[in-house]
């Protein structure tokens, strides 16, 4: 007579590792191969939650300013106070001042 596997002799059931570094192989494989699609999925949720913008990199060199800089790049009828603090938000800067060798991140409309 056969005995037929239900829920409960499932949960119930002793599971002996007779190999433990085969064990340990193979539960370290099922992690890496159910991590990778993981990791590719939240990747792309990432990239398409991104904005699609273009960016100018500048390198500040002496005497720029953040407002000599925006009115070199902004297009449009864009105030320029409003594309200073783009700028500044871009750039996670507390404040207008800029130094020689810095590198800004410019939006481009």
């Amino acid at each position: 007579m056969s005995k037929s596997i239900t829920l409960s002799n499932l949960f119930s059931l002793k599971i002996r590792i007779v190999n433990r570094k085969r064990f340990l192989i193979f539960v370290t494989l099922l992690l890496i191969s159910l991590s990778i699609p993981i990791c590719i999925f939240m990747t792309q949720i990432s990239v398409q939650g991104r904005e699609k913008s273009n960016y100018d990199i500048v390198y500040i060199v002496e005497g720029d300013t953040l407002w000599d800089i925006a009115l070199r790049y902004k297009h449009g009828n864009i105030d320029i106070r409003d594309y200073i603090d783009r700028i500044m938000i871009e750039n996670n800067l507390k404040s207008p001042l800029i130094v020689q060798g810095q590198t800004l991140k410019i939006p481009i409309e």
